[in-house]
């Protein structure tokens, strides 16, 4: 391990001096920043980390144009991401944390395949490891480090306050400048920021449903707390996040993993399930009231044939076999680390890569499915798609794979967030087919927070789950003890 902090601080060191050498002065201080970082990582517990990583994708934004910092600060997730890992791996090794290590090893197999399969720009690989790679980097690390409640109720409180900035935020917005594609709250600027705000808050839905299911939280509050959520994404107009997190919900009582100690009896679990579809059919009879013409849309889009996207991807794949194999290698298709090539802005750290967007990839940059719309859903871009077309056949039964073993490992959790985390899967594979949601960091990252938190108690009995509710002792009786590791956080 000192040897990796060695040599990346030697990397950081020549990259600080090679950016103040050309004038890129927003470079050189990430550099620094992240230099100073290497001396202090060591000392931050698992708590400060995930709010960190909360505080860097969901507000970054916002605090550079409230307080004029340099574009950089949009990209301190990485760096913070890094650091995070080496922290992790510098903690003994825990069992839940072997399957989403495999789960990595995987990943990172697959794309060397394509890489050596297309070897022409090795930055581009690269490119795509730290953008598409970070979500699983982040499972992978909370579940070596391990989550026990005092960790769940701090990233809690953080992950409530950003929500609550949100709504204010939004509020003004719309009133502002319109509601729907304005409402952004702290992620203005960003091109699918109403979106990503509106999954947010699906997210956010999904947990006060399993703590509602936990007997954590009383479900008159609870329904308060899901109509705030219900109204955010309304007012961000992400249709395709309402209608799939609605059903998400709808099913998450169903699909909850049965443990007697998560609070879950049946009674409460139909109770949970009637109020869902309730408030579901509710929302879809407002979406429809308020959105004339949406489910017309949709029939339109689920009927279309047009999909320059796959039709671009398919022509490459059928005229090189290896190609629908493995791929047009990373970073050169529909993935985010091909898309962002297209229009870098000046001063950008992109541009300080120097990597010319391809032709395939600006294609689909400008390519959509149907005129006249420009929602997410036209779009021709998607995770999907990405990964079909960078790494192949191989890559996107890959993705698919892992969906699955995500979702069995959280139906074994022993944490009360397993019903919010097969949720948030529930929702997630199906707009990984709309847009490129799994590598958008303001979505990807608190998504991989709610799945590491449910794959730390994956695979372990009630005595040695750290989420598992235990009671409180009784007068006259000694408390049990933490180990000094549990105690740590």
């Amino acid at each position: 391990m000192s040897l990796a902090i060695l040599a990346i601080a030697i990397a950081l060191a020549i990259l600080t001096g090679k950016a103040m050498a050309e004038g890129r002065i927003q470079l050189a201080i990430l550099s620094i920043g992240a230099l100073a970082s290497l001396a202090i990582f060591r000392h931050l517990r698992l708590p400060a980390w995930c709010s960190l990583l909360l505080v860097t994708a969901v507000a970054a934004r916002g605090l550079r144009d409230l307080l004029g910092l340099p574009e950089i600060v949009d990209f301190l997730h990485y760096p913070v991401v890094l650091l995070f890992a080496l922290a992790a791996a510098d903690r003994p090794p825990r069992a839940p944390s072997r399957t989403p290590g495999r789960w990595l090893a995987i990943f990172f197999l697959v794309v060397l395949l394509s890489a050596v399969a297309h070897p022409d720009v090795p930055m581009r690989a690269a490119l795509f490891l730290l953008i598409a790679g970070e979500p699983l980097v982040v499972i992978w690390a909370i579940a070596r480090w391990g989550v026990n409640q005092r960790t769940v109720h701090t990233v809690g409180v953080v992950a409530v306050l950003l929500a609550l900035i949100q709504i204010p935020i939004g509020v003004y917005q719309g009133l502002a400048y319109g509601w729907s594609d304005a409402v952004q709250g702290t992620l203005q600027g960003h091109g699918a920021g109403s979106h990503v705000l509106g999954g947010l808050f699906a997210l956010a839905l999904f947990v006060v449903i399993a703590a509602i299911l936990a007997r954590r939280l009383n479900p008159v509050l609870g329904g308060a707390y899901a109509a705030l959520c219900f109204g955010m994404m309304l007012a961000t107009g992400s249709m395709s996040v309402l209608v799939i997190a609605t059903f998400a919900a709808v099913l998450e009582p169903v699909t909850a993993p049965s443990r007697p100690y998560l609070g879950a009896r049946r009674g409460r679990r139909l109770a949970t399930v009637f109020l869902a579809v309730v408030v579901g059919a509710s929302v879809l009879i407002l979406v429809a009231a308020l959105f004339r013409g949406f489910y017309e849309r949709v029939v339109s889009l689920a009927t279309s044939r047009e999909q320059p996207g796959f039709e671009i991807v398919w022509d490459r794949a059928t005229s090189d076999p290896l190609a629908l194999l493995l791929g047009s290698g990373p970073g050169t298709s529909a993935s985010r680390a091909s898309l962002l090539l297209v229009g870098t802005k000046p001063g950008s750290p992109l541009e300080f890569i120097g990597l010319e967007p391809t032709d395939l990839g600006v294609e689909l940059r400008f390519a959509t499915s149907i005129e006249g719309y420009g929602g997410s859903v036209e779009s021709a871009a998607s995770s999907a798609l990405a990964v079909a077309g960078d790494l192949g056949v191989v890559g996107l039964a890959a993705l698919g794979m892992l969906f699955i073993a995500m979702w069995r490992q959280a139906g074994r959790s022993t944490s009360w967030l397993a019903p919010a985390g097969r949720a948030a899967l529930l929702m997630v594979a199906p707009l990984s087919v709309i847009d490129n949601w799994l590598e958008y960091p303001e979505f990807a990252l608190p998504f991989a927070i709610l799945i590491g938190f449910v794959m730390s108690g994956a695979g372990m009995d009630r005595s040695e789950a750290p989420n598992a509710r235990t009671s409180l002792p009784r007068p006259g009786k000694r408390a049990p003890t933490q180990s000094p590791r549990q105690s740590r956080g």
